[in-house]
């Protein structure tokens, strides 16, 4: 089968999707701060709202994977597409933060619903030596949808209000629960075997190697990934630059990540998932450094293209290499496991960050990261085997 014909079957059960799941998901990261910030909370409720939907990803990565090996792919991206739409129209009919809360966690949960279960299916759909090109297509739709949805929800909000705002991006997130009714079939394998004693403990127990090599060097990226959007602004902010102009140079780097899915789609599955991988995190991680150590702004601008650049080359990389891993029998289990992992990581370097600049400068905090970002990258580079391979670990 060519990757034309893959690209074909794909668009309208997962691609088309992607891009409405993401607009939607991307306009309420924008929305839900200021409309609660609008309604005069503070700004420790309005992090507070903001925060909860990563504790929702948190506690759902797991237990989706156990849905999806019971019911198949498509029913957890369902899940995902229906929760997703359902949690917008918590800000667009309720003005209470507990509320608001309450629909922050349903949108954190069904975006882990619909990740796994996307990348399950799709992995399945996928032949090896096509499965990074595919990967980073998908990624870079998403990133299409992080320029796209605020724009618009943006837009509405300013032109119609916030509740207005929310119920457009809601009807948007409805045509991705659409798309996967009308579109997606189940997989051959959408409903894989449930492996006695598959909870937490035993899928790492079973999959030790992979999530101590691969697993550990995903970590390293994704935790650089993750500081990413709160670094930039930082050092920014100590040279002196001013909200536009530091809002200028994040629109360029966010064209370089963008512009990068080509050649990394067609760096994995040309050479690997580690070759891609490796220089990705250590491009991110020089980085870092560049902007630890410049005392310019051609310094801090030479470091922050080179973690977009990083972060390109790294387009569907961590899912390629979980796809490539995920055994047939309990493939939704391993999936699931590995979001979690990856999400701790994703999202506990922010924390990890947070409470380093507490004790220590910013410049070495953020050096600290780095090298333990890089220590992850050889520990992947020396002990894992390549997973496009094929060969479980």
């Amino acid at each position: 089968m060519s990757i034309v014909r893959t690209y074909k079957q794909l668009t309208f059960p997962i691609f088309i999707p992607t891009l409405f799941f993401s607009i939607s998901m991307e306009a309420s990261l924008v929305l839900i701060p200021l409309y609660v910030l609008k309604l005069g909370y503070g700004p420790a409720i309005a992090a507070l709202v903001v925060s909860v939907r990563g504790m929702g990803m948190l506690l759902t990565d797991i237990p989706v994977g156990f849905l999806i090996s019971r019911s198949g792919d498509k029913a957890g991206m369902g899940v995902g597409t229906a929760g997703n739409a359902l949690s917008l129209l918590f800000f667009a009919v309720f003005s209470n933060p507990i509320l608001f809360c309450i629909g922050s966690i349903i949108s954190g949960s069904a975006l882990s619903a619909w990740l796994v279960a996307r990348l399950s299916f799709v992995g399945e759909a996928c032949p090896y030596h096509e499965r990074g090109r595919i990967l980073a297509f998908m990624a870079s739709l998403q990133r299409i949808g992080g320029i796209v949805g605020p724009l618009i929800g943006g837009w509405v909000a300013s032109s119609h209000g916030y509740p207005v705002a929310f119920t457009v991006v809601a009807v948007v997130a409805c045509c991705s629960v659409l798309g996967i009714l009308l579109f997606c079939r189940k997989s051959i394998n959408s409903k894989n075997l449930i492996l006695p004693g598959t909870d937490l403990l035993s899928v790492l127990g079973t999959n030790k190697k992979a999530f101590l090599t691969s697993g550990v060097g995903v970590i390293g990226l994704l935790s650089l990934r993750g500081i990413k959007p709160m670094i930039i602004p930082l050092f920014g902010n100590g040279f002196g630059l001013s909200p536009v102009e530091i809002g200028g140079i994040v629109s360029l780097t966010m064209i370089i990540d963008f512009l990068m899915f080509i050649p990394a789609g067609l760096m994995m599955d040309r050479f690997g998932r580690k070759m891609a991988a490796i220089p990705a995190t250590l491009a991110m991680a020089v980085g870092l450094v560049v902007l630890s150590l410049s005392s310019s702004l051609i310094g801090f601008t030479c470091g922050t293209f080179l973690m977009a650049l990083g972060s390109g080359l790294a387009t569907g990389v961590p899912m390629a290499i979980s796809a490539d891993l995920a055994p047939p029998e309990g493939k939704g289990q391993f999936l699931g496991v590995w979001r979690f992992v990856s999400d701790i990581g994703f999202s506990g370097a922010p924390i990890l960050f947070t409470a380093l600049i507490s004790i220590l400068s910013i410049s070495t905090s953020s050096i600290l990261i780095s090298v333990l970002s890089s220590g992850c990258a050889y520990i992947m580079w020396r002990f894992s085997p390549e997973s496009m391979n094929n060969s479980r670990i």
